[in-house]
């Protein structure tokens, strides 16, 4: 089908960091850290992922459904200030279909 996969660990988030995450404080908390110690260190691999995702169509994928509880809309505002692309959240079309 033409579709390429690509697997980036070092832009998610650890295990250990998504333990006990029960309340919006500790999501707030978590993508903080996200932020400064996933994010802001690897910008040299935004970057270049910026730059791919703005040559062909592109989705981030993660397992949890919530984007606002997923470090994958953190990652694509931060791309989409590298590349100027916007972000549209796929599930967000799902359920205005229902």
């Amino acid at each position: 089908m033409g579709i390429t996969y690509v697997h980036i660990p070092e832009l998610g988030i650890p295990s250990s960091w998504r333990q006990d995450l029960t309340s919006e404080e500790s999501f707030k908390t978590l993508f903080k850290r996200y932020d400064s110690e996933i994010l802001d260190k690897h910008t040299c691999l935004l970057t270049e992922l910026a730059k791919q995702i703005a040559k062909e169509p592109s989705a981030l994928m993660c397992q949890e459904r919530d984007h606002t509880h997923c470090h994958r809309s953190r990652l694509a505002d931060r791309l989409s200030r590298l590349n100027g692309l916007s972000v549209l959240e796929l599930n967000n079309l799902y359920d205005r279909t229902i």
